[in-house]
């Protein structure tokens, strides 16, 4: 008989399992399914039975863990793809798990793309940045494109930096350095960091020598 000597926990989540055989066989799985089919170390009846009952259980419980993940926020089809996989599943479960709630509409990278970039330039990052992130998550540079244009809505990245730093005391050495560093650190090219830094720092009322004192 052959028996389940260990269970191995994986991945960069820490949520993936690989099931360790004594026979030599491995599986890799997700803690979900192991807590799911109850599995222990110990002898196993028929191997073949419970590799069977992990195919049946993987999909169904890689499903859930993409539906959790996407009620927190919109996921590109790599980014959650790449997730699930993370909790242990193979690719061809994450694979179809994505594709099957592309049909339903759960998970599109139009939408996915639009909604990033929009919420990124709120938040004051720069469009060389967004366009990165959205490269990391697997949307096509393209469509990248397009969105973080519909994002800017008409404004140019030099715009969007001196919004950044509008209202920044800019009247030293040290403030418009520390203004640079967080221009760059958003995002934004060297050159268009130092124009928005030059730019604000003209049209900020000179101080007075009292203010000064």
């Amino acid at each position: 008989m052959i028996s389940l000597v260990d269970i191995q926990r994986a991945g960069p989540s820490g949520r993936a399992r690989v099931l360790h055989f004594d026979d030599g066989t491995q599986r890799q799985t997700s803690a979900a399914v192991v807590r799911a089919l109850g599995l222990e170390t110990g002898p196993v009846e028929d191997l073949g039975e419970l590799l069977a009952a992990l195919d049946l259980a993987e999909p169904v419980h890689a499903r859930k863990r993409a539906l959790r993940l996407l009620e927190h926020r919109e996921r590109s089809c790599h980014e959650l793809s790449k997730r699930i996989r993370e909790d242990g599943y193979a690719r061809e479960v994450a694979d179809e798990v994505v594709v099957a709630l592309e049909r339903m509409d759960l998970v599109d990278d139009i939408r996915f793309a639009e909604t990033w970039a929009r919420s990124r330039i709120l938040a004051g990052y720069g469009p060389h940045r967004v366009l990165r992130e959205m490269t990391e998550k697997g949307v096509d540079s393209e469509l990248s494109r397009r969105a973080l244009a519909d994002a800017l809505a008409g404004d140019d990245e030099l715009t969007c930096a001196r919004r950044l730093v509008t209202g920044t005391t800019l009247d030293n050495d040290r403030g418009r350095e520390r203004a640079l560093r967080r221009l760059l650190r958003r995002g934004f090219s060297p050159e268009v960091a130092l124009r928005a830094v030059e730019h604000e720092t003209a049209a900020q009322p000179a101080r007075s020598p009292t203010e000064d004192a």
